[in-house]
């Protein structure tokens, strides 16, 4: 799933609120007068585990370890959770200089229920790099960016309604 409009909003908007659950920040922004809300976790290396929360589509699971990438294209990547190990293809997102590699949004059970989270991924030259995040606070995060966009809708209700004269 392309949501390649999402990620420009991320950079390109500035945020209407923050907060961090732990480990875990949540950005709230608009793209287009519709509400976003990123939620994002980042080692100490500076990879970014999150995920993009649209009210339509739901939250999609992202990586970004700043590795190139080809726009579209599909990469394997090996993803590390609790429960063993698998072989995914992620998306590539690319975007100015950032680049990001979608999850399917199957990936947001692990990342809100499990400890721990690891992908690896091909590099150049016969190589492989890896990336390891904390999952902690990541559900309370998730959560609470999923609210944000019912509260922003209910919001905009009430305001839509303020200063209208109705006939009983």
């Amino acid at each position: 799933m392309r949501i390649a409009f999402l990620m420009i909003g991320f950079f390109s908007l500035a945020s209407m609120a923050e907060e961090n659950y732990d480990n875990w920040e949540i950005v709230e922004t608009e793209l287009n007068g519709d509400p976003l809300v990123f939620t994002y976790t980042t080692n100490e290396s500076g990879s970014k585990l999150g995920a993009i929360c649209l009210k339509e589509k739901g939250c999609t699971p992202y990586v970004s370890h700043g590795f190139s990438c080809k726009d579209g294209g599909e990469y394997p990547f090996l993803v590390s959770v609790d429960e063993g190990i698998v072989m995914q293809n992620l998306e590539c997102f690319v975007m100015d200089q950032y680049y990001f590699y979608l999850m399917p949004q199957a990936f947001l059970k692990y990342i809100i229920t499990d400890k721990n989270f690891g992908v690896a991924f091909g590099k150049e030259s016969g190589k492989f790099g890896a990336s390891y995040f904390s999952l902690t606070g990541s559900a309370k995060a998730i959560m609470a960016a999923q609210k944000m966009l019912s509260t922003q809708d209910e919001g905009k209700k009430r305001m839509k309604n303020q200063g209208v004269d109705e006939v009983l």
